[in-house]
């Protein structure tokens, strides 16, 4: 009966043309990289993460200031003239930029929240309590940073899915809004805008385990 019920399940896709274009840069292919015979090839291989690019178009990085255009969109098949998420592909771009892992490519009028304070739900998932002082590396796209937890503000009572009196601590299986610091800008979307940017891990740093699921609400 469940394997009945999940195969009439109705999958919902984001359409492309419904988010803002969002490509997190994985990894940088330059000469020497061995990746590429052209010495002067320069590129930027990710994973679009929602959206629409196009060849031509002027996109800004971030959380850097940098614009350019879309000299070319590369990928195992080819050239492309536009490409759509969840495609994976490389860029490359009409002017050199300081450009590393992590950073975010999008376009300028389209562009996600930059800050290193916020708000966010998280799902604490380990019997090691989170707490005000806490710190953690936390993964956002292909982002990482160190996180530091500076509020626990509430609990979400899961039985009736109000938000309760503010604890000081986080429990195993525990949902509740927390403020966080990180070490380095995030470029991001609240999660119920684009739940690729709007999500994030923690990870305890000297177990290497995720502890923590969090969706983002706002800057702080």
């Amino acid at each position: 009966m469940l394997l009945e019920l999940l195969e009439q399940v109705e999958v919902a896709y984001d359409h492309p043309d419904e988010k803002p274009a969002r490509f997190p840069v994985q990894w940088v292919i330059r000469p020497g990289s061995g990746a590429a015979g052209n010495g002067d090839y320069r590129g930027y291989a990710g994973q679009l993460a929602s959206g629409v690019l196009r060849r031509g178009e002027e996109v800004a990085v971030l959380p850097g200031s940098g614009r350019t255009r879309i000299a070319a969109i590369d990928t195992y098949d080819g050239e492309l003239e536009e490409a759509m998420a969840p495609m994976s592909l490389t860029l490359r771009l009409e002017d050199e930029l300081d450009i590393s892992r992590g950073e975010l490519i999008c376009h300028p009028e389209e562009a996600p929240v930059v800050a290193r304070e916020l708000e966010a739900d998280i799902c604490w998932m380990t019997d090691e309590l989170l707490r005000p002082g806490s710190r953690y590396l936390l993964k956002q796209t292909s982002r990482s940073a160190t996180a530091v937890i500076d509020a626990v503000e509430d609990l979400v009572d899961v039985h009736t899915l109000e938000r309760v009196a503010a604890p000081q601590e986080l429990g195993h299986n525990d949902i509740g809004r927390v403020h966080l610091r990180t070490s380095v800008p995030l470029a991001f979307d609240p999660y119920t805008s684009n739940r690729r940017t709007g999500s994030f891990i923690l990870i305890d740093e000297a177990s290497n385990r995720t502890v923590g699921a969090g969706m983002i609400a706002a800057p702080a």
